[in-house]
């Protein structure tokens, strides 16, 4: 009866666990670039440390952080080419 039971259950559940979202980085082959794109979605930096190549892992770090900046501070990257630099002005943020 237990197993009946979970079959039907299973066979109910089945469609909603089709519908799930999966993993996108599985289709990476290598294990550095599964965890580059690990780090990438989930703007986690622990997947950067477990990378081997060490010009991987500072973009990897560097991507987490800025990822960071901008979504919990809000801070966007300057664009330096616009930026009025006229006068007494040395920096960007003294506008």
């Amino acid at each position: 009866m237990l197993i009946y039971t979970m079959k039907i259950l299973l066979l109910l559940l089945l469609p909603i666990l089709a519908h799930a979202k999966g993993d996108e980085c599985i289709n990476e082959h290598t294990p550095d670039l599964r965890k580059l794109c690990m780090a990438r979605q989930y703007a986690n930096s622990t997947a950067c440390d477990s990378i081997s190549n060490l010009d991987l892992k500072t973009s990897c770090i560097a991507m987490v952080r800025a990822k960071h900046r901008e979504s919990m501070w809000a801070i966007k990257p300057m664009d330096v080419d616009s930026a009025d630099t006229r006068g007494d002005r040395k920096y960007i943020w003294q506008r």
